[in-house]
């Protein structure tokens, strides 16, 4: 459980290596995650209890899941890197200055979105 994540999260498996699916919390899922310590600041993910969901595949493949959610990647071998975008929930403390470098790298951040702004007053 990502603690700084407004939710939404992209990732992708780089490297060479087998294994190390994402497994993603998710009630319908057929895949059982047993919890061996206490996972985050609420009070869900508690030690002893299980958990259903599945496996993705992130092998150089992108996949988009909510980081507020119960995560976790599986033992993999070989090297293998993550890449991972997601949104800071303190996003509209970046300056103005850290604003305008982004738009000059192509990065077209829409600050005032209500959609973020909901899910920050839902975070918090």
């Amino acid at each position: 459980v990502d603690r700084n994540n407004l939710g939404q999260s992209q990732i992708i498996g780089l490297g060479s290596y087998t294994g190390g699916e994402l497994w993603l919390h998710d009630d319908t899922g057929d895949q059982a995650l047993p919890l061996d310590e206490d996972i985050g600041m609420e009070r869900l993910y508690r030690r002893g209890t299980l958990w259903r969901g599945r496996n993705v595949n992130i092998c150089g493949k992108w996949a988009t899941f909510n980081g507020n959610k119960l995560h976790c990647t599986k033992p993999f071998k070989g090297t293998r890197f993550s890449l991972v975008y997601f949104t800071c929930d303190r996003y509209a403390e970046a300056s103005q200055e850290v604003r305008t470098l982004l738009r000059k790298t192509g990065i077209d951040f829409q600050w005032s979105s209500a959609a973020l702004r909901k899910m920050l007053v839902v975070k918090k």
